[in-house]
């Protein structure tokens, strides 16, 4: 399926004098004028890091040159997952040409059923679609809405309706659990669909069965969105019931009231579910109550005890057993610290959705000073990088986080927040 698009709606892209390769230069001089002073150096390696990932689509695969994950990935060039959207969040201001032309790029791997792929790799030289069984966070129409609310890309919430509404039918084939969705992590062995690899919550539950996720009923929720408030009459309309049913499923079955945090459905009888991260994601679509997101931001978020680490925000709480420094089970990711913030400053904590910016932001220069790059993912007191662990069993491959990783670093998208919300 290619992206629905009126060819004047994008730009074309900027190249150097040389003519030679993509350049983003509005992105430089933001990176150069943001925030704290601190943080200058590190959001300038950013901004050049962006310029540096820009590679030419020779395969026809994409409508536009495509912006790999990074440098550093460990499996080479790739394009896609949630990865894409953090990096066009940090662009979607001073370069939003670039980060539609992204957009427009992800949406054109949809494939004829409505999955979205996990991720293009290049093999050989050539393009290579990761597993057509699995999918990956739809989290893409934030980006849209973004875009929209810049006044970017004409029309481009109605374009982008059959790709949310093709991709929901496919969720909705594939992933939907009684009223609420999940993703294969359970279903799939070694899948991490979720896009959390090795999380705790999937250590210990129904394996070889398809569960309500709590991340994964959320990310429908923003399809369900999109079609209710771009799609025409009726369609609008349906999607607009199911949305609201969809929040009252996440309010009434996925709040665990002992712990006062969203946790998936199927664990809100249980005494002690995993104390992981992924439960402020009902802030950052706005359907969780007052109280309870009063509850999550200042009992887990703002607590140094359990989220607001040295480097916030940790993964999972310490107290939790199966904590530890390595991967998704306690090191802090920038990107999932940036969607935290927008919860808080969606739900009306605006406060302390800078100050968990600020706290990550200062951590991640201080790293930055040390090693002279931005990591995959950091440790969550303050200590080196490069202590913590990966994926152990991986062979062939570094047990550390990646350098130059873009993916999970929109720290643009956060030193930018960081300034609205230090103002509100």
């Amino acid at each position: 399926m290619m992206f629905r698009q009126n060819e004047d709606d994008v730009p074309p892209v900027p190249t150097d004098p040389a003519g030679s390769a993509p350049r983003l230069p509005r992105l430089r001089r933001a990176a150069a004028g943001l925030g704290r002073s601190r943080w200058r150096s590190v959001l300038g390696c950013v901004a050049q890091l962006h310029e540096r990932a820009i590679r030419d689509d020779r395969h026809g695969l994409f409508p536009h040159p495509w912006e790999e994950i990074g440098p550093g990935y460990v499996y080479g060039p790739a394009f896609g997952h949630w990865d894409i959207v953090h990096q066009s969040l940090d662009a979607v201001v001073d370069e939003p040409a670039h980060a539609l032309r992204q957009l427009e790029n992800l949406l054109a791997l949809q494939q004829p059923d409505g999955r979205l792929p996990v991720v293009m790799m290049m093999r050989d030289g050539k393009p290579w679609l990761h597993d057509p069984a699995l999918t990956h966070p739809p989290v893409w129409p934030v980006l849209v809405d973004r875009l929209v609310a810049g006044g970017h890309g004409p029309g481009l919430g109605a374009r982008c309706v059959p790709h949310a509404r093709a991709q929901l039918e496919w969720f909705d084939r594939h992933r939907r659990v009684g009223d609420a969705y999940g993703y294969a992590d359970f279903l799939l062995e070694d899948s991490f669909e979720s896009g959390v690899d090795d999380g705790v919550r999937f250590l210990d539950g129904p394996h070889g069965e398809l569960a309500p996720f709590v991340d994964a009923s959320c990310h429908a929720w923003m399809l369900l969105d999109l079609v209710a408030r771009f799609g025409p009459g009726a369609e609008a309309e349906a999607a607009g019931e199911r949305r609201a049913a969809l929040a009252e499923t996440i309010r009434r079955t996925m709040w665990h009231d002992g712990l006062g945090l969203f946790v998936d459905a199927f664990r809100t009888g249980k005494p002690s579910p995993p104390m992981a991260l992924e439960g402020f994601w009902p802030l950052v679509i706005g359907v969780a109550t007052a109280e309870q997101t009063d509850r999550v931001v200042d009992d887990w978020l703002l607590n140094p005890d359990r989220f607001f680490s040295a480097h916030p925000l940790r993964t999972v709480a310490p107290a939790d057993p199966a904590y530890e420094t390595r991967m998704w089970r306690g090191p802090a990711w920038n990107s999932m610290t940036l969607w935290a913030a927008l919860g808080c400053a969606r739900c009306g904590r605006p406060a302390a959705a800078a100050a968990i910016l600020e706290r990550a932001l200062n951590a991640t220069a201080a790293e930055f000073e040390r090693t002279g790059t931005v990591w995959e993912f950091y440790h969550p007191d303050g200590e080196p990088a490069a202590s913590v662990a990966r994926k152990p069993y991986a062979e062939g491959v570094a047990n550390a986080p990646c350098r130059d990783y873009l993916g999970h670093n929109p720290l643009l998208a956060m030193a930018r927040l960081w300034e609205e919300c230090r103002e509100a």
